[in-house]
């Protein structure tokens, strides 16, 4: 299992000539960075992002470290219930308080993606009961963990950190989050790779989950379908969905899996056998015997 992954960048600027929305998704500008395989986005964002990224970052991060104290599936549902709520409270506050009004007017958020992620999760799905079954397991039958493990491998924060400080800044632009605010507290504090220390706690997922059923590929024997996306001895079984994509892609994979499914429909559709008519339905009207013939042959056509 993988997953891009994000990490925000925010920075003061009194040289904006407008705090208006400009864009419909919010992203003013995208581009991409590149060096050998490291693939990574850079987006800028407008004031119309502001009230959705800020309280995702921050409740993010408390989710994520108050987390791993919750053992119970009962008290880590509960947990990511007052997680919803804190995270509405944020918006809520934001929206309607001064903050919102200098954050839209004085401040450009940037997002850095990270595309090619060496990290990989796993999806785990277990019986509730050891007890053997003859029956069908449902989805209420069993127990689904899924952890996408994001940044796990040191790589990932390498690659993040070349390109974080391959940005070049304007020089009339200060960066607000996370140098002026965060980095001073780690490095004191904690005495943590400041850099490392932010990526984990307020990095963001990119929620293009894929390459749980990977695809064959030349070099690796480790795949769930083929070329034909068929699932292994189980040819009339088909994927056609990001999982089978063999490693995460350079752009959001929307269009992808429409490619997909375009190749996977018209396939299905070429490898049906068209119906052939052995026997012309035209016949002499006076022979009876012909005419119930014909009559048949027309029953099976409509029926078929």
């Amino acid at each position: 299992l993988k997953d891009q992954v994000l990490v925000p960048r925010v920075f003061f600027a009194t040289n904006r000539k407008t705090n208006k929305p400009t864009t419909v998704n919010g992203i003013h500008a995208l581009g991409h960075w590149r060096e050998g395989r490291d693939v990574l986005q850079v987006a800028i964002l407008d004031s119309s992002t502001i009230q959705s990224i800020v309280p995702s970052t921050v409740a993010m991060a408390v989710r994520r470290n108050c987390n791993d104290f919750f053992f119970s599936q009962a008290w880590r549902r509960v947990f990511e219930y007052i997680y919803l709520v804190f995270k509405g409270l944020l918006s809520w506050t934001l929206w309607y308080m001064p903050l919102r009004r200098l954050l839209e007017s004085y401040t450009v958020t940037t997002l850095l993606f990270l595309m090619h992620p060496v990290s990989e999760g796993s999806v785990r799905i277990r019986p509730k009961d050891n007890r053997e079954s003859h029956d069908e397991l449902m989805r209420r039958d069993v127990d689904i963990t899924v952890n996408v493990n994001y940044l796990q491998d040191q790589s990932d924060i390498e690659t993040l950190r070349r390109c974080w400080n391959s940005i070049r800044r304007d020089g009339r632009a200060i960066e607000i989050f996370p140098r002026c605010i965060f980095q001073p507290i780690a490095q004191i504090l904690f005495g943590w790779d400041w850099f490392q220390g932010f990526c984990r706690l307020f990095s963001q997922p990119y929620y293009h989950f894929c390459s749980s059923c990977r695809m064959k590929t030349k070099d690796g024997d480790d795949w769930v379908v083929d070329s034909t996306l068929s699932v292994c001895n189980h040819s009339r079984l088909r994927v056609c969905d990001a999982s089978v994509f063999p490693d995460a892609i350079s752009s959001p994979p929307a269009l992808t899996c429409a490619a997909l499914g375009y190749g996977l429909g018209k396939s299905l559709i070429l490898s049906t056998t068209p119906l052939k008519l052995t026997q012309p339905i035209s016949k002499p009207k006076e022979d009876p015997q012909n005419d119930s013939l014909v009559a048949v042959e027309k029953d099976n056509i409509c029926s078929k």
